[in-house]
């Protein structure tokens, strides 16, 4: 059976759905490459990478609650962490099912990545977004295309060569600028890796009406509102490099993060009042425009405000 990624995941839509299986964790909020669509490029949010021992025992009372998938990205690139394979292997080591990687694959070499599997990493997934040197350097802001190539031809040779059981994929994000560029990523890359995703390229972080004036993408298709409820905010934990539980994976200023997780548990997070407000606006179609959320959903860039005025402003803000 051919390997896919895991998109789909068990959802409950209520006020107070269970704890997750699945959550992210913000290892680093920095990152190597300046993507052209999405926000890290303006990013107010003070630089910093996770505390280990505290970010050790989110991850144990997640498991400890049930969580059982866990994957070590948001905003940041997760090979700048040097002891990233640390962090594998503190999952691996409680019981963690799934552990993941999403990465430009620039700083992906294959000694990084041995390490990475042998700590128990069962799948990564290379974001590449262009198919030339060109496209490569205006869509990432680097001219690192031939070394992601090289980084993912070396670990897929290895994999196959010693038999290891790991997922790879490549995502690859379409723009204006690369609308003839998935066939030559195929070309490329499809004989190294199990399967190559065509997104849409949709708001990260950055207002999609700024990605549309700007001529990234094209308002025909990206103006559509998105119908359905927002799946993460139901089912998945986001723990930011300051120790905050966010609602979601793409709010690189920090304007969805809800609960300060040095003050209250994991679990008392999940169920806090902030964050089953905001359940609540989606379930009862109230969303406030001034919710980063409505933005997103509906495809519009009103001002906003953050979730936790308190925590946006210990931010350095």
């Amino acid at each position: 059976m051919a390997k896919e990624l895991r998109m789909e995941r068990k959802v409950v839509f209520t006020e107070r759905p269970p704890f997750p299986e699945n959550m992210l964790v913000e290892l680093t909020n920095k990152c190597n490459h300046q993507c052209i669509f999405c926000h890290y490029r303006l990013m107010s949010r003070k630089k910093a990478d996770c505390n280990r021992e505290f970010t050790f025992d989110i991850i144990k009372q997640a498991y400890d609650n049930g969580t059982r998938e866990i994957g070590f990205y948001m905003i940041g690139e997760p090979f700048l962490k040097r002891d990233l394979e640390e962090y594998i292997a503190y999952a691996h080591n409680l019981g963690f099912t799934y552990i993941y990687l999403t990465t430009n694959g620039a700083l992906a070499t294959l000694e990084r990545t041995v390490k990475c599997i042998e700590a128990g990493l069962n799948s990564i997934k290379f974001s590449i977004n262009a198919a030339t040197t060109e496209h490569y350097i205006q869509i990432h802001g680097h001219d690192d295309y031939e070394t992601v190539k090289t980084n993912v031809r070396n670990l897929s040779e290895y994999v196959r060569k010693n038999n290891i059981d790991l997922s790879m994929f490549i995502t690859f994000v379409k723009t204006n600028i690369t609308l003839d560029d998935f066939d030559l990523l195929l070309a490329d890359f499809s004989s190294f890796v199990d399967k190559i995703y065509e997104c849409d390229c949709n708001s990260q972080g950055t207002p999609i009406i700024e990605l549309i004036n700007n001529g990234i993408v094209n308002p025909l298709i990206y103006l559509k509102e998105n119908q359905e409820l927002c799946q993460m905010v139901f089912n998945r934990l986001h723990i930011t490099s300051e120790g905050y539980l966010n609602a979601c994976c793409a709010d690189a200023e920090g304007l969805l993060s809800a609960v300060d997780l040095h003050e209250v548990s994991l679990k008392e997070a999940w169920h806090s009042d902030i964050m089953v407000n905001l359940r609540r606006q989606f379930l009862n179609n109230t969303l406030s425009k001034d919710v980063l959320c409505y933005n997103c959903l509906h495809k519009e860039q009103h001002k906003v405000k953050p979730l936790n005025e308190a925590l946006w402003s210990s931010n350095g803000r």
